[in-house]
């Protein structure tokens, strides 16, 4: 490295050489991604050696992690397809996919224990004119290798997983039961969605072409039925009584929900892993870095404010703000701030989020919170060790 660095320049340059190795071979070509890699190689010192010492760090973990079972490269398993992150375990869904877009419907249902596919929109809609089939697309599993992989400081991917009581089997009286019961609490948290509700489950959300949640939680790290119910009816149109069967998740209509069961829930567990861990790390559960964030009058992702002459304006319900949960408009309809004290409070608001949100059950919340404790707690342990080993290697 230069004389003249400091050691902080030099650890930010050796961060971003790894940044540019490991985003080159997640998203090769990528135009966005060659966008941030010309800025990171803006860095000082991005020839010299720190920035190069972090490259050849990163390409040591990706080489040492090649062969996950991710299929990152379509060559685990011995996959015809060898397309990047190919499924190559011949998953079929148990339940044929829905076939109407924004209604629930038990055609082709065979069990209530399984996932089934869903008809997403290929466009927002605002009106009430139904969507046809042709204006939807199947959803398709995502990560169905999952349970093939090979994690990092667990022993199996269902190490933690084991220690749960699992999701309501709707085979039995008692399932069933509970499951109505976690239902029923989604839809009063749909019902009783404000501008309030609405901000935290946006910000929280990191669905597609956002970091997701562990890009999230990364962020703060380096900051330091058929029966009518009352429920949030679709964007802008507030919370009143619909028929059970075209209730939606509050969420963008043409994503809904992600391509996999809801049981345990990813934004939990992400969460309360990162919390534990930050926690351990920093040695006190007080939040650190910035700790609050605006969401400005309109700036909603899903109910943005949308005047005469833009995209997507519909007159009277996309350019006026709403007036409560009831009403019609945009949101927020003012001014929001979200902040957190601790850690535990961040993951707790990530994890209820997704039930305010419509997305996941308590069941799915609280075990995820509770196996993402375990695994923060685990990859602490074994990191520090980790740490103290280099620190011993490098002592004179």
């Amino acid at each position: 490295m230069k004389a003249s660095m400091t050691i902080n320049e030099a650890a930010n340059a050796a961060t971003s050489g790894a940044a540019v190795k490991a985003l080159t071979n997640l998203f090769p070509g990528a135009n966005q991604t060659q966008q941030i890699m010309s800025f990171l190689r803006a860095t000082k010192d991005s020839q010299g050696v720190a920035f190069k010492l972090g490259q050849k760090v990163c390409g040591a973990c990706i080489l040492a992690r090649g062969q996950d079972g991710s299929n990152q490269y379509g060559k685990d398993y011995g996959s015809v397809n060898t397309s990047p992150y190919a499924d190559a375990t011949n998953y079929f869904p148990v339940n044929d996919p829905q076939m109407i877009p924004g209604i629930t419907e038990c055609r082709g249902l065979r069990s209530r224990n399984n996932w089934q596919p869903l008809c997403v929109p290929k466009k927002h809609w605002v009106t009430e004119q139904p969507l046809t089939e042709s204006e939807c697309t199947v959803q398709s599993f995502s990560g169905p290798w999952a349970s093939y992989c090979h994690p990092m400081f667990m022993t199996s991917p269902d190490e933690f997983l084991r220690l749960t009581p699992g999701p309501p089997c709707l085979d039995s009286p008692s399932g069933d039961a509970e499951y109505r019961k976690q239902a029923k609490d989604v839809l009063d948290h749909s019902a009783a969605l404000s501008d309030m509700e609405k901000a935290i489950t946006e910000y929280w959300a990191d669905g597609p072409k956002t970091v997701q949640p562990p890009g999230h939680w990364m962020h703060f790290a380096a900051d330091a039925a058929v029966q009518k119910v009352e429920a949030w009816q679709g964007s802008y149109k507030g919370v009143g009584f619909i028929n059970g069967s075209c209730w939606q998740p509050y969420q963008e209509s043409t994503f809904v929900t992600p391509p996999f069961p809801g049981y345990v829930s990813g934004h939990s567990t992400f969460s309360a892993a990162a919390a534990e861990f930050l926690q351990l790390y920093f040695g006190s559960d007080s939040f650190q870095g910035p700790a609050c964030s605006l969401r400005e009058e309109g700036m909603s992702i899903y109910e943005p404010r949308l005047l005469k002459g833009q995209a997507g304006h519909v007159a009277g319900f996309t350019d006026i703000p709403n007036t409560g949960k009831n009403s019609k408009g945009y949101s927020p309809a003012q001014d929001l701030v979200m902040c957190w004290s601790t850690f535990t409070e961040a993951a707790t608001q990530a994890g209820i989020s997704r039930i305010m949100g419509g997305i996941h059950t308590h069941s799915d919340n609280v075990d995820g919170l509770s196996m993402g404790r375990a695994v923060g707690q685990l990859v602490y342990k074994k990191a520090s060790k980790l740490w103290a080993a280099a620190a011993t290697q490098a002592a004179p």
